[in-house]
């Protein structure tokens, strides 16, 4: 699936205008999937203007005219936009809760890595091993969906050399006989080198081994989704139905968008024409155009271009298994303090010829409703406006009903507020005080 947004982001002079230069792709365009069918209804309909303003006699200009009516009474009674809608809002959902639901094994390389100590060779291999399985669960699986990986690797050969399996797992997997997907196999690999390496004394603790079995089972629920959103797809009865409807309109617009010339009026008629024409393309590319996006969304694992790209997906847990389990076992910083611990770091260091930025960039947090609730009550006065941090300082902004003046409550420390009618006294501790005049 390629994206072209990120292609017109830096446009110097023009970049008022980088919204419309996405409107002139043609890879993933909209005038790519629909220009063949545009071209078939445009020729008719041309056909059709001129045989009428120049072929035909009276009488067949008025049986063409009643025609013209018909058709575009029966335009009126077809409800395509609620019927598209629904349809596309559908394989929307359909197609990106598809997409939510492609596994990744990075979670499980984050538990195995903490729960599986040791940077030996055994420990190594043991981790890598584990995680192998579990993403050749989802290569498994994404081949048997996919025909761009089908392609790419057409027998496990193939994965062998792409690493994702070893020859011995080959085997293994080709002498099992069964009329089923074994996509899930590798799983049962992973479940019993686990209870082996807890037997051993790889995982100290029964705890461990729970959660990276969740991992797994979470990895393999995601690969029983796809395999489910796979095997039940759309009902065919509500695809045909769409489709019939689009095609039908358009095939009434070719008659019924045609132009009537009025003998009485003696405008040109020529300008109406572009007009009635101009609308029955735009027409066209927002209906066909939504038809053919569904089509595209439907089944996301082809070779178009709004299709999942999961050949790169494939290449890029393999990087990834190989960097989180071997390459970078022993990249790891200790364990150090940073500026903020050591006192280094000035919350109020200010740029002066950026001060008026920063002041318009000022944050005020939210202090939560209840903060000021014995405000509110005993002083009449409006919930706060906000919480900002001058100088270290915690400092509350409310509005006085009275005056509607902004006031500000600052104090260094919690502690508990006594109210009086004119002044507000905040008691800390070591009897540090301070006030606001309400």
């Amino acid at each position: 699936m390629k994206v072209f947004g990120s292609q017109s982001k830096n446009c110097g002079l023009f970049d008022c205008f980088k919204s419309v230069f996405p409107l002139f792709k043609w890879r993933s365009s909209l005038y790519k999937l629909c220009y063949k069918e545009l071209i078939l209804l445009l020729i008719p309909y041309l056909i059709l203007t001129v045989v009428y303003r120049y072929a035909l006699n009276e009488d067949g200009k008025r049986l063409f005219e009643e025609l013209v009516r018909y058709f575009d009474r029966y335009l009126e009674m077809i409800s395509l936009p609620f019927i598209l809608g629904f349809y596309v809002a559908t394989v929307a959902a359909r197609w990106w809760q598809q997409y939510m639901a492609l596994p990744w094994p990075d979670r499980l390389i984050l538990t195995v890595a903490a729960y599986i100590r040791g940077t030996d060779s055994e420990s190594r291999k043991l981790k890598k091993t584990l995680v192998r399985h579990c993403n050749l669960m989802g290569v498994l699986l994404i081949r048997s969906l996919s025909t761009r990986a089908s392609n790419r690797k057409k027998t496990l050969e193939d994965a062998v050399k792409s690493g994702f399996m070893t020859k011995t797992e080959m085997r293994c997997y080709e002498s099992i006989e069964s009329d089923v997907n074994l996509y899930w196999l590798p799983g049962l690999w992973f479940a019993q080198n686990l209870q082996e390496a807890f037997m051993k004394g790889h995982i100290k603790d029964t705890y461990a081994v729970k959660l990276i079995m969740e991992e797994l089972l979470d990895f393999r629920g995601k690969c029983g989704t796809l395999w489910t959103y796979s095997w039940i797809s759309i009902p065919l009865i509500y695809t045909q139905v769409v489709t019939l409807a689009v095609y039908s309109f358009f095939f009434a617009c070719i008659m019924g968008h045609q132009r009537i010339v009025d003998q009485t009026s003696p405008e040109d008629g020529l300008t109406a024409d572009l007009y009635y024409g101009l609308s029955l393309i735009l027409k066209f590319f927002f209906y066909m155009g939504l038809l053919k996006l569904a089509e595209q969304m439907i089944c996301p694992y082809g070779d178009g271009d709004e299709h999942f790209d999961v050949d790169f997906l494939l290449n890029r847990h393999a990087q990834v298994i190989q960097l989180g389990t071997d390459t970078l076992s022993e990249h790891c910083p200790l364990a150090s303090q940073d500026l903020l611990s050591q006192g280094e770091y000035n919350f109020e260091e200010k740029d002066p010829d950026n001060d008026e930025e920063q002041k318009k960039r000022c944050i005020n947090y939210p202090c939560g409703s209840a903060t000021l609730r014995k405000f509110d009550a005993l002083n009449n006065l409006r919930r706060p406006t906000g919480m900002s941090f001058p100088n270290g300082k915690a400092a509350v902004s409310f509005f006085t009903n009275s005056d509607a003046t902004l006031q500000s409550v600052q104090h260094k420390k919690a502690g508990m507020c006594k109210i009086s009618s004119r002044r507000t006294y905040i008691e800390s501790g070591d009897n540090e005080q301070s006030s606001v005049h309400l």
